[in-house]
């Protein structure tokens, strides 16, 4: 059914035009009671509050207090034209994305294009169909709603359990590997008493692991008890403990003399460097060796492990660190690089690479010193 200004009910002035612009409400600007009456009508049947404003000025104080969620706009008013007001609605920063809904008899094609150009979102001429009018309304306001809604929270990347199954598996390895050097050893030798000791320092740290898990997982505290221990004596036992030994043969430790305390736990630590050591060996498996070396700043020290590999193609450089993402052609599931990257970033630390294809790659990780 066509609906002419004449056949519209004439509504009362005194609906809303005192009524604040709230979030979730339509301002509907048109100077003719009767027209403003049915538009009203149909747009609280949408579950949305209406405020209706007869002049320009109304609609611009109105605007100047909230932001609603849609407008419709008649074109001819009594104090501005419906371009003016547009301009002006358009030109105000927390407006120009509001949808807009030009309702006028003045619908020839020059004045359609001019309402376009100007930025409104729809141009309904009148008369118009009042059921053709009720679906552009309900449309307009299901899009203006949804637009609203605040964005999901992003989908971590990190998976607690996973990161835990991942780094088990290094105590784990050491704790065998000892095991098993440890049975061929003669009963009472000096190796065979360091090879206990470390077979009971995994197993602490296999336990430690496990509370911090149960306790909280990833979230326990990192860095609040600094390594007071020599972190070259760690770098070596780790060598020792978990680098298989035909493995260790390709691997070259440049730094000799004594490296500061640093200010992260010594478990983590041991994690990181592990990480970073399999990564450099895998990437060197056919050929190519590793280096590891230290540089000591007043601040922190930066422990380097270098490999003379294939290297990692420039563009695979910004996702290395993605959990799940690998260059390795068996397409192994990635997880240690991401995983140390973040016990880097919660120690207060920074993680860098530099590759090049078929020269190799380095990562350099750097710790702020304990004093």
């Amino acid at each position: 059914m066509a609906v002419s200004t004449a056949q519209a009910v004439y509504a009362s002035e005194a609906t809303t035009q005192t009524q604040a612009v709230t979030s979730g409400t339509v301002l509907l600007i048109e100077d003719e009671g009767s027209i403003a009456q049915l538009l009203s009508t149909l747009m609280a049947s949408h579950k949305v509050r209406v405020v209706h404003a007869q002049t320009g000025q109304q609609a611009m104080a109105l605007l100047a207090k909230e932001r609603p969620l849609l407008i419709t706009l008649d074109l001819v008013l009594p104090d501005i034209d419906g371009f003016t007001l547009l301009k002006h609605i358009r030109q105000q920063q927390q407006l120009d994305d509001v949808p807009v809904l030009m309702i006028s008899a003045q619908a020839e094609p020059s004045a359609q294009r001019r309402a376009y150009q100007g930025g409104v979102s729809d141009f309904i001429a009148k008369p118009f169909h009042v059921d053709l009018l009720d679906a552009k309304l309900r449309a307009w306001i299901q899009l203006a709603q949804r637009a609203q809604r605040p964005p999901p929270p992003p989908v971590s990347r990190t998976n607690p359990l996973r990161d835990f199954a991942h780094e088990v598996r290094n105590p784990i390895t050491a704790i065998s590997a000892a095991a098993h050097r440890l049975s061929l050893l003669d009963v009472g030798s000096e190796q065979r008493q360091r090879l206990s000791r470390a077979i009971a320092a995994e197993a602490d740290r296999l336990g430690r692991m496990v509370s911090h898990y149960l306790d909280g997982g990833t979230q326990a505290l990192i860095g609040d008890e600094p390594y007071t221990g020599e972190p070259l004596t760690l770098l070596r036992e780790l060598l020792e403990l978990n680098v298989p030994e035909a493995a260790r043969q390709r691997i070259e430790l440049l730094c000799t003399e004594s490296l500061p305390a640093l200010r992260i736990d010594p478990d983590h630590l041991r994690q990181m460097l592990l990480n970073l050591l399999e990564n450099a060996l895998a990437a060197t498996a056919k050929q190519g060796g590793v280096s590891i070396s230290a540089t000591i700043t007043s601040s922190a020290v930066s422990i380097s492990i270098s490999d003379t590999g294939c290297g990692i193609p420039s563009e695979d450089l910004p996702r290395i660190f993605e959990d799940g993402f690998t260059t390795r052609s068996d397409k192994t599931r990635g997880l240690g690089l991401g995983i140390t990257k973040r016990l880097c970033e919660k120690a207060g630390g920074t993680l860098t690479v530099h590759s090049v294809v078929n020269q190799g790659t380095q990562f350099s990780l750097s710790v702020i010193r304990a004093c």
